[in-house]
């Protein structure tokens, strides 16, 4: 678990994705800078909601900061692959939140 201060970064852009994480309180939104140096504000995440792109190579294009003070839960990248790939029931959950997300259906929040 991490504790992160309202107004902190979490993670920056251009930073290789290497953990996991999952709100475990709080709010985090996920920003980018536009070519005027504005912040673009592309996503709120809240409890229960993560970032599951931690399975592909890539650096952010994103500052992850904290709207509120947050804790997140945080797993290295080989773990939460090891466990998808072991675990089929988590991979049914992943599944359906990708697919909740990707269709505007937030029914998952608890």
């Amino acid at each position: 678990m991490q504790y992160i201060c309202r107004r902190h970064s979490a993670f920056s852009r251009d930073e290789e994705v290497t953990h996991y994480f999952q709100v475990v309180s709080g709010l985090i939104t996920f920003a980018q800078v536009d070519s005027e140096g504005n912040n673009i504000i592309c996503t709120i995440l809240g409890r229960g909601e993560g970032n599951y792109a931690t399975s592909i190579e890539f650096s952010s294009s994103f500052d992850v900061i904290a709207i509120t003070d947050c804790t997140v839960f945080l797993m290295p990248k080989e773990s939460i692959i090891d466990m998808i790939t072991t675990e089929k029931v988590m991979m049914l959950h992943i599944l359906k939140y990708l697919s909740e997300q990707l269709y505007g259906n937030k029914s998952h929040r608890v």
